[in-house]
């Protein structure tokens, strides 16, 4: 193997930690993300041999797939480093991958430094989530799948089964990819042995919690949305996307590819693209391999025609194209760099959980919205009412409607019903913008309401407060409207 590869994938390996590297340094080791939080306690969990989650929705069984649980507890307590490390595996997969199609040694290496830059890949590959390795082990396993040797069939098959333990829909997607792009021969035993294998875990765990449910709450997943906007980094909807020119670079290579691997990728390209058009951006990570690798053959060999495609040669030197190309591409790696290294949860959230955590009975009920549920559970470490992971989740629409009360209505008297209802004791409220008194500030009017932490960030574009829960309704009337409403401004 090209040593060059090695260097390149280890530099990579840098790059996707850093961010987290410099949280833990100055802002008190605190994770990047939302679920991130619930990943890692999940781990921990399992360490401790625990497969009741105590915490969230208020306490439920363990129901996540558990691969990814089980290799982030093996790596405790630097678990935080896994998906870094496999964003670096998918270097080096990326290049024989690409050299297995019949890229030139040049051209693989492209390719793999192009999927390296690609905001989606960065994205994924610097902060925990399962996704990432699973996508990593997906196209390891679509390697494998173009050979013959029986030998090469099994180590599809035990990827293709280690890709369902992480995460199933990446799973399922890459079957249906698989049986399109490649020989139904080649593909027939490496299925069966991995639809086997997953069949050993989801039989009796189906039969134990049925199938998750739809549920109108999903809709407010940015990760279910649909349309080209939602794969464009430049559009700022979502983080594992890709950059517009890298996009049309890579569309203009579907019509210059030659022979049948190549065209195996633009087959993969179109694919991804239509899939997450019509099944929602969930699918986004779909689209970074096969672009990365069009777009290595097109800056390879097609950079003239592509100039004349665009009549790029009649404004500008190829030369200063290529300047202009490398500025682009690194504007992108830095703003994803400096969005992931300071991404929330910010100090000032930090420190509000910590508080929880300090000052408040470990039986405490904290209400928070759904989408900090897992800074409750993770970081708090006391039982929240709502969060992310809503496959299996107890009456999941009925808290999204009452949570969604407990923070918006301004009528005290539909409020105290909710609150005794889940036993809620603390509320974690975070706030970016208030234009006018109603919802929780307007309710701190009420007397059942104590402000006992409140913090706002360094850029002042957020506060974060705790109350706590006065059920008697004697606790001396606030207004924090005021104030609120002032450093919205």
């Amino acid at each position: 193997m090209n040593k060059k590869i090695l260097w390149i994938s280890l530099a990579f390996l840098i790059l996707y930690s850093t961010p987290q590297l410099l949280r833990d340094v100055y802002l008190d080791g605190n994770l990047i993300g939302f679920t991130t939080y619930f990943h890692e306690r999940s781990a921990e969990n399992l360490l401790q041999g625990q497969f009741y989650d105590n915490l969230s929705f208020g306490g439920r069984p363990y129901t996540y797939p558990p691969g990814f649980h089980v290799l982030l507890a093996l790596l405790m307590p630097i678990g935080k480093y896994l998906v870094p490390l496999f964003g670096a595996i998918g270097i080096v997969v990326c290049y024989f991958f690409s050299k297995q199609i019949g890229l030139s040694e040049k051209e693989a290496t492209l390719a793999s430094v192009f999927l390296g830059i690609i905001p989606g890949f960065f994205y994924l590959s610097s902060h925990i989530n399962p996704r990432l390795p699973a996508l990593v082990a997906l196209v390891a396993a679509f390697y494998f799948l173009q050979k013959t040797e029986m030998r090469d069939k099994l180590a599809a098959a035990l990827l293709l089964s280690f890709v369902f333990l992480l995460h199933p829909l990446v799973g399922f997607t890459g079957l249906v990819f698989g049986a399109v792009l490649f020989n139904k021969n080649k593909i027939a035993i490496p299925y069966a042995i991995a639809l086997g294998a997953f069949a050993l875990w989801f039989i009796p765990f189906t039969y134990a919690n049925g199938l998750p449910m739809p549920s109108e709450f999903y809709s407010n997943y940015s990760e279910l949305q649909r349309g080209v906007q939602y794969f464009i980094y430049e559009t700022g909807t979502a983080g594992d996307s890709v950059g517009i020119i890298m996009l049309a670079i890579a569309a203009f290579g579907l019509f210059k590819v030659s022979g049948k691997e190549e065209r195996t990728i633009a087959r993969w390209f179109v694919l991804a693209v239509v899939a997450a058009l019509v099944l929602g951006n969930r699918l986004d990570e779909q689209i970074l391999f096969p672009t990365a690798i069009l777009m290595s053959i097109v800056i390879s060999r097609h950079l003239a025609d592509f100039e004349k495609s665009f009549n790029l040669n009649k404004f500008i030197a190829r030369s200063k194209l290529k300047m202009l190309f490398s500025v682009y591409c690194i504007g992108l790696v830095a703003a994803v760099f400096i969005n992931m290294t300071t991404f929330m949860p910010y100090q000032n959230d930090y420190h509000a959980l910590q508080w929880i955590k300090l000052n408040t009975p470990q039986d405490a009920v904290v209400a928070s919205a759904w989408e900090l549920g897992h800074w409750v559970t993770g970081i708090a470490e006391r039982k929240n009412i709502i969060d992310a992971y809503a496959e299996y989740a107890p009456e999941i629409d009925e808290r999204y409607k009452d949570v969604q009360n407990i923070f918006f209505s301004s009528d005290v008297d539909e409020v105290l019903p909710i609150l005794r209802k889940y036993n809620i004791t603390y509320i974690y409220y975070r706030v970016t913008e208030l234009n006018h008194c109603s919802g929780l500030p307007f309710l701190t009017r009420s007397g059942y309401l104590d402000t006992v932490f409140q913090e706002a960030s360094a850029d002042g574009r957020s506060t974060s407060l705790v109350f706590k829960i006065e059920y008697s309704g004697t606790n001396a009337k606030q207004d924090l409207c005021s104030s609120l409403i002032a450093s919205s401004k």
